[in-house]
């Protein structure tokens, strides 16, 4: 598919996560294939009012290009004015029209924004027009089951100058429960002119390659599942290349990510911040293995990189 002058490779793109896709496993998750890494969103109002607080959210990740920032916010001139100042080290800017934090959608923005298109639209022209980037949408079905509008709404994204749509094919109502509805995927692609990424219900690699082979779109987001298995965007590429489906990794690689993503963390956030965002990174590096009850209650109580360090050796001996 082609993203304005980026041909980007059919795959899988790692969705932004709010406390998960920090710049540390968006690197991970590249060199395991990830097609494309988005950050953290970014609150434009933040910016305005903090701006040293939401700098270690921006930070380019390692590996190769385009490189996607999103934002939020209800207020196009200020989302447009702060996307111009603090943005233009990315070369797509992602605009979240899906959130459904109730913190996020209380101040009228994410998925909030599904409820006013008129202000959704102006967003994407006064963006687009203010940084000259390429823009992105983020969006959801509509806001409950009495008002699925992605359609209509992603039509309007598109002519005030959106280049890409990811549809998350849930309400905001549904959060993350019940099924995606990958018709209306299916639907969307044939509506629109410009690239579709699928969102919802991706759980495999046979997921991905269902959800292309079902809905035409162009490509796959995958978010929460991917929590804690960045090789499973190793396993998707090649399911994609060669129909095979290869085995996780060992244990000792995945906790060897492990401790790289803790030392990274410190790099960027300090000991004490990086360990406490590690916590629930390990509680994911370790689901599904022997002992994960237990080791869960150790892993959230670590407290240096060291302890981080002694707890994966643990795992690799359990």
């Amino acid at each position: 598919m082609k993203i304005g002058p980026y041909t980007i490779k059919t795959g899988a793109y790692l969705a932004p996560m709010a406390g998960v896709t920090d710049v540390v496993y968006r690197t991970i998750c590249k060199e395991y294939g990830a097609t494309l890494a988005c950050t953290e969103m970014v609150s434009m109002e933040g910016l305005f009012y903090q701006p040293d607080r939401s700098r270690a959210l921006m930070s380019i990740e390692e590996g190769t290009g385009p490189y996607i920032i999103q934002i939020f916010g209800k207020n196009p001139s200020r989302m447009a004015q702060m996307a111009k100042q603090y943005c233009m080290d990315y070369d797509i800017i992602d605009i979240n029209m899906g959130c459904p934090a109730p913190k996020i959608v209380k101040g009228g923005a994410g998925s909030a924004l599904m409820k006013t298109p008129d202000i959704a639209e102006e967003i994407v022209k006064a963006v687009a027009g203010e940084t000259g980037k390429i823009v992105t949408c983020k969006i959801r079905s509509g806001w409950d089951e009495d008002t699925i509008n992605a359609i209509p709404f992603a039509k309007r994204m598109q002519k005030a100058g959106a280049q890409m749509i990811c549809l998350h094919a849930r309400t905001r109502q549904q959060f993350y429960a019940d099924h995606a509805d990958w018709t209306l995927i299916s639907q969307l692609k044939n509506e629109i002119g410009i690239p579709l990424i699928g969102n919802g219900d991706i759980k495999s690699a046979v997921d991905a390659k269902r959800m292309l082979d079902e809905t035409g779109c162009d490509g796959i987001m995958v978010g929460r599942v991917a929590q804690g298995r960045p090789y499973l965007f190793e396993q998707i590429k090649t399911f994609f290349e060669t129909g095979n489906v290869i085995k996780k990794p060992s244990i000792e690689t995945i906790m060897s990510d492990a401790v790289r993503h803790a030392k990274g963390l410190l790099g960027i956030y300090g000991e004490r911040n990086a360990v406490m965002m590690m916590r629930k990174h390990l509680t994911w590096y370790i689901k599904g293995e022997k002992n994960a009850a237990s080791l869960r209650n150790e892993a959230v109580k670590v407290k240096t990189v060291e302890d981080i360090i002694s707890f994966a050796e643990r795992v690799c001996v359990s």
